[in-house]
């Protein structure tokens, strides 16, 4: 199986709707996360697979730190 890797743009449906699994299913939390990654250039967002599957992460100088993920419930 190949695996396709690119950019998420946070205000796409599609991961709009995987965030919102991430986060647990809170609109609250989701609005702040939709912020996270469109005010913190740090904080970069993935979708794989055909936008099944997202995974957001924030870049420091010594270390990765995995903000968010989720894979659509359909692929799971």
């Amino acid at each position: 199986m190949t695996v396709s890797v690119q950019s998420a743009d946070v205000t796409e449906r599609s991961v709009t709707e995987l965030l919102y699994l991430a986060v647990g299913g809170a609109r609250s939390r989701l609005a702040r996360v939709i912020q996270r990654y469109g005010d913190n250039p740090a904080a970069t967002l993935l979708s794989a697979t055909a936008d099944d599957e997202v995974a957001g992460y924030e870049a420091h100088p010594d270390r990765i730190v995995l903000l968010h993920i989720a894979t659509r419930p359909s692929q799971r």
